[in-house]
């Protein structure tokens, strides 16, 4: 089965500017750590206000995590096993937090750490009319 995908990175810069309000929620499930690091290194990242993400680190992918601790020049353990897996995606996830949060960086993304799937056990039905007035 063929399953379409876009390139984030380059449907965000294609799609918004810096004077555009952007919110994005990134529950990836894992790739967390692949897409991150490739938004910072092409500057995606630039027309987002705010991001809330969640970290999956029970489907932490080691292939995937050793690729994004490059990207942002983290050392990559020897070690295996779930404290050093576990320390190793906490290394990457503090790096990503750095980089948002750094007085002189000139990325002015929001990092909000959360996941908020309420919306999934509220029980109310979905609209049956049109959302925001058009039609």
């Amino acid at each position: 089965m063929r399953v379409p995908s876009i390139d984030l990175a380059q449907w965000l810069q294609n799609r918004f500017c810096a004077a555009d309000l952007v919110v994005m929620k990134l529950d990836v499930e894992g790739l967390e750590f692949a897409v991150i690091p490739a938004m910072i290194r092409s500057q995606a990242m630039c027309p987002i206000d705010a991001m809330r993400i969640e970290w999956h680190t029970r489907l932490w992918q080691p292939r995937k995590a050793t690729m994004a601790a490059r990207a942002l020049n983290l050392s990559v353990p020897q070690e295996t096993g779930g404290k050093a897996l576990w320390g190793f995606t906490e290394a990457i996830r503090a790096k990503v937090r750095e980089l948002f949060r750094t007085p002189s960086s000139d990325c002015q993304t929001e990092l909000l750490e959360a996941d908020d799937e309420s919306y999934m056990h509220d029980r109310k039905k979905w609209p049956n009319q049109t959302i925001c007035g058009a039609g």
